[in-house]
């Protein structure tokens, strides 16, 4: 089985097609925001063999005249990728960041408030007994632990930011 190497490819394709831009017309456009890229490369990362860079996202986004969200893949595409129904979009962790990392991120904003979320959360994916006994006991035995002990376990990590 072939290893994706990102999940932006399909998008950025059918974007691209969708804005009547050829592979080579892409690229001279990408050259021109300052990313040294190839055709060959293009259609590497078009066919989720080459891994993107963040800000590889960004030129992708102004090239193609879109926000960086648009070449996300939506929420059906995100949960046949990650092979589990979600209950919402950013449900799976496709990253793992420390707050500083993530502020570090975030560092081109003017102002950034980082809101650290306790996990697990209570689902609504799961019913009947299994689902009362995750969200009852599981969940709540883990939110009554002092964060102290569960710090280095997860958090999930939600960013207010402004230009």
């Amino acid at each position: 089985m072939k290893r994706l190497r990102n999940i932006v490819g399909p998008q950025v394709k059918k974007l691209r097609e969708q804005s009547g831009l050829t592979q080579p017309m892409l690229v001279a456009r990408l050259q021109l925001l300052g990313w040294e890229i190839s055709r060959e490369t293009l259609a590497k990362i078009e066919s989720q063999i080459r891994w993107v860079a963040d800000c590889e996202l960004v030129c992708l986004g102004k090239s193609l005249k879109v926000p960086i969200e648009s070449l996300l893949p939506g929420k059906h595409d995100l949960s046949k990728l990650m092979k589990v129904p979600l209950e919402h979009e950013d449900a799976p962790v496709l990253l793992k960041y420390s707050s500083g990392e993530f502020r570090q991120l975030l560092r081109e904003f003017r102002e950034v408030r980082i809101v650290e979320e306790r996990f697990p959360v209570k689902s609504r994916l799961h019913g009947g007994w299994k689902g009362t006994l995750f969200n009852t006991f599981f969940v709540g035995a883990f939110n009554a632990l002092p964060r102290s002990l569960v710090r280095r376990f997860g958090w999930h990590l939600l960013a207010f930011s402004r230009t």
